[in-house]
């Protein structure tokens, strides 16, 4: 009986501690988004994609992945936002990564959701500044191209996401537009806060040995 009574003890105790850990787990992403606002935009600055200045966290901006987070969930198959979370320590992992997080405005968060990046003409319609969009391309500013194409090459890496884009298109990116000195301040940020930097970034040869 006092068998019986100490295994169905050590089951209720492993089952709580598996919902704790899961807990801890979904709550990485919002800690991390904590992080974006709190560490790295403390004082402001401007949105990533359509460059529109802000002073602090606002309904109208949102804390928004490059690799988007539709693309993850796909790559994962484990569901909704909501499952995921619940379900996959990776897709936890993942999404709190600060090097694919970027302050976007919230109009441009819901567009870029489904999308993929790629090469537009003019003739594509503008939804915001420079950024164009037709079907499921986005075609983003020139002067943060590269910033994408390391941040995919990034991702791909790290984490074996797929690329999504042709591996060519992101070198040319990468090559024509290389590392800002904004975008070198900021990996190093990061790097501090998470204790890994984006490599595409700090070693730019590195692309070299890409496995695609």
């Amino acid at each position: 009986m006092n068998t019986m009574k100490n295994t169905l003890t050590a089951l209720i105790l492993g089952f709580s501690l598996i919902g704790f850990t899961s807990n801890i787990l979904a709550g990485q992403i919002e800690q991390a988004e904590k992080k974006l606002w709190n560490e790295l935009y403390q004082n402001g600055g401007t949105t990533f994609y359509s460059k529109k200045e802000f002073t602090k966290k606002s309904p109208l901006i949102s804390a928004t992945r490059v690799y988007s987070a539709s693309w993850i969930r796909e790559a994962l198959h484990c569901g909704t936002h909501r499952q995921c979370k619940k379900t996959s320590d990776q897709y936890n992992r993942i999404m709190s990564d600060l090097h694919n997080i970027v302050p976007a405005d919230s109009y441009l968060t819901f567009k870029l959701q489904h999308s993929i990046f790629g090469d537009l003409d003019e003739s594509a319609p503008i939804i915001r500044g420079e950024l164009r969009k037709r079907d499921q391309i986005i075609s983003p500013p020139a002067d943060i191209k590269g910033d994408i194409a390391r941040t995919i090459l990034y991702m791909h890496t790290k984490y074996q996401l797929p690329l999504l884009m042709n591996f060519s298109l992101l070198a040319i990116w990468d090559k024509n537009d290389p590392p800002s000195q904004n975008e070198i301040a900021q990996n190093l940020k990061i790097a501090k806060i998470q204790g890994n930097e984006n490599t595409f970034i700090s070693q730019p040869n590195i692309i070299n040995v890409v496995k695609r």
